[in-house]
């Protein structure tokens, strides 16, 4: 039996226009939130200056949540975004294979603070990884963290590298020493958005940090990725992503 009370309602033309705008505002809100997860890797030698600042400019004004650079780029992009700046600038230090000594790295961390980075990007020492020399590991993990302050350190394991035990260990001792991100890999090496390499990292590190993925090509890569528990996603093609992200929440 029908209940007789039921009233429909009919919204007006200037309702509607009303309410399709609502859900295009609520979508777009949900695509700029989900913007904040990308960050755009920019830590290829061959950009010019000219080409280097547009695209820096392109995810400034996108909102991305950060651009990923080399030290020597940190205090240039902090001078050509100026007071205009709305997202992060991270130096990406001892890039692809973590070599440097622990006093270099250090060292390097605390140039590019003062440069303007907001946080940074260590690759972990893999030559003492791969010998388990997990004592020295630790205290690098410590001086990092130290040398850092109040900035947020992030360490790349390049897991590609690894062995799934060394994977392990390298994320429990980051997470302990109070590492705020594991970054999978630079994409050098390999595959650093593998599903298993981040389910690994992810149990590892046990919600004492968070989690980066570099890497990711496409839109979908990166929804997957954060299906998985990644915050943040790398990738060189973060614009595009970013652009297409956006023409979706655009369309009511």
């Amino acid at each position: 039996m029908q209940n007789e009370n039921v009233q429909t309602i009919t919204l007006g033309e200037e309702e509607l226009a009303q309410f399709d705008e609502f859900k295009r505002q609520k979508k777009l809100k949900e695509a700029q939130n989900f913007l904040l997860k990308l960050e755009l890797d920019l830590t290829a030698l061959t950009y010019e200056s000219n080409s280097l600042k547009r695209l820096i400019f392109s995810a400034n004004d996108l909102k991305l949540g950060a651009i990923c650079l080399l030290p020597c780029a940190v205090k240039w992009c902090k001078s050509a975004l100026s007071q205009n700046k709305k997202c992060a600038i991270i130096a990406i230090i001892s890039h692809l294979h973590g070599g440097e000594t622990t006093e270099i790295k250090c060292a390097s961390v605390k140039k590019a603070i003062r440069d303007g980075a907001d946080e940074v990007e260590v690759t972990a020492p893999v030559f003492h990884i791969k010998n388990a020399s997990w004592g020295t590991v630790k205290r690098e993990f410590k001086k990092l963290k130290k040398a850092a302050k109040n900035k947020a350190i992030r360490i790349n394991l390049e897991a590609p590298l690894l062995t799934e035990t060394e994977i392990t260990k390298t994320c429990s001792l980051a997470a302990d020493c109070g590492v705020n991100y594991i970054v999978t890999s630079s994409g050098y090496y390999g595959l650093s958005n593998d599903s298993e390499i981040v389910k690994t990292v992810k149990y590892a590190v046990k919600d004492k940090c968070q989690v980066k993925v570099n890497g990711v090509e496409n839109r979908v890569q990166v929804q997957e990725i954060c299906e998985l528990g990644a915050a943040k996603c790398g990738t060189k093609t973060a614009l595009d992503i970013a652009k297409l992200i956006l023409s979706f929440a655009e369309k009511v």
